[in-house]
């Protein structure tokens, strides 16, 4: 896929320093973290830690943000998310980034190429499950249309990367 070679260009190009080291979990995202009865907001447990590493604490806000839909979004790009954050009562992403440095204290100014990373991320690993079903590794309908879910997150990705992205 073209798209997915030009991204591959300009995350390559515009890969930040690594300003901390943490632990981090690799599928950061709703529903992987169970919340507070009585305050949906209190996060209690984070779930599912197969993935875990070392590496920039960056990465688990980027893929975060990857799955963090918005009202205003393009349809697809909610779709393709699958989580709820679209609806009344959810911060925006920039919410979530406020929330995430008042927290941790980190510097957040290369967000977007961790966004930009975390979309793509998806975009692979959505392609990988694809391409088994077509092989017929896996049977599973739910994996038939991944496809047309690969090509939205590789152009989400692109519109993501904005205007570094224009020179390529």
């Amino acid at each position: 896929m073209d798209g997915a070679d030009r991204l591959t260009r300009w995350l390559h190009d515009n890969r930040p320093a690594q300003t901390a080291t943490s632990l981090i979990h690799n599928d950061y995202k709703l529903d992987n973290i169970l919340v507070h009865r009585k305050d949906p907001a209190n996060f209690v447990a984070v779930l599912d830690w197969d993935m875990s590493t070392r590496g920039d604490p960056l990465c688990d806000l980027g893929y975060l943000l990857n799955w963090w839909g918005e009202a205003d979004d393009d349809g697809t790009w909610i779709d393709a998310g699958s989580l709820p954050s679209w609806r009344t009562g959810f911060p925006s992403r920039a919410g979530v980034i406020q929330r995430y440095i008042a927290h941790t204290g980190f510097d957040t100014a290369a967000i977007q190429w961790h966004h930009v990373f975390g979309t793509f991320r998806l975009a692979v690993i959505i392609q990988q499950i694809h391409i088994r079903y077509l092989r017929g590794q896996t049977r599973d309908q739910r994996f038939r249309d991944y496809g047309a879910r690969v090509a939205t997150l590789v152009g989400k990705s692109l519109v993501l990367a904005g205007s570094n992205f224009a020179n390529l």
